[in-house]
């Protein structure tokens, strides 16, 4: 039975540091914790453009271990992340044998779009995830150079495909269309890629975050 333990987890992307605590990951745990009174975790890491595929697999490695130690105690976690941070939590999950998520924020998601191929829509449709929302910024230029053939084979992404935070989610399975959610619309149409982190925005960004978790 549900005991009221609830847990977020909030990644970020590259070009941060773990040491800077100034960086919005851990402004958003603070956040996140001040607001629902439940536990938060930054996952931080330290990469950039150009080495970001060294080290992918073992970030999501560590990660998944920490996803099985707190669904195996019957957390109700719920995930946030940015950019490269998307391609972590998906990469985790799988690893993780997809334990229970309640929800799954992808924000300017680095991922693969295509939602059969990395394997959301199978766990949206068997429960393994209560509901996806991808946040899609209008003026995205990080994902732009993504789009370039180096950008897709640093970040992993098929030379025909596009990242989620470019094309949106895609092949989505009409069972579970309700719930892969996109968010284009105002303020997301006229943000750049970590827009929503700045001072004065990333509050609103993370109210609207909860909410669409609570939804």
């Amino acid at each position: 039975m549900y005991d009221g333990k609830t847990i977020w987890f909030v990644i970020r992307g590259i070009a941060g540091h773990p040491s800077d605590q100034l960086e919005w990951e851990y402004e958003g745990r603070d956040i996140l914790i001040l607001t629902t009174g439940r536990p938060a975790v930054a996952v931080s890491y330290a990469t950039t453009f150009l080495t970001v595929w060294n080290r992918r697999h073992w970030r999501a490695r560590q990660f998944a271990r920490v996803l099985r130690k707190f669904t195996a105690r019957d957390y109700r976690v719920h995930i946030l992340a940015h950019s490269e941070g998307t391609v972590v939590a998906v990469d985790s999950m799988k690893l993780a044998g997809w334990p229970r998520v309640e929800s799954v924020h992808l924000v300017c998601g680095a991922c693969d779009s295509d939602f059969h191929r990395n394997g959301l829509n199978e766990a949206v449709r068997t429960g393994c995830i209560g509901r996806v929302h991808c946040y899609m910024a209008g003026e995205d230029e990080a994902m732009w150079w993504e789009n370039l053939d180096l950008g897709k084979i640093l970040f992993g992404i098929p030379l025909r495909s596009r990242s989620l935070g470019l094309k949106g989610p895609r092949n989505v399975d009409d069972a579970v269309r309700s719930q892969i959610i996109e968010h284009r619309d105002a303020p997301w149409d006229n943000y750049d890629h970590s827009t929503c982190w700045e001072t004065g925005k990333i509050e609103a960004t993370l109210l609207q975050v909860m909410a669409n978790a609570h939804a």
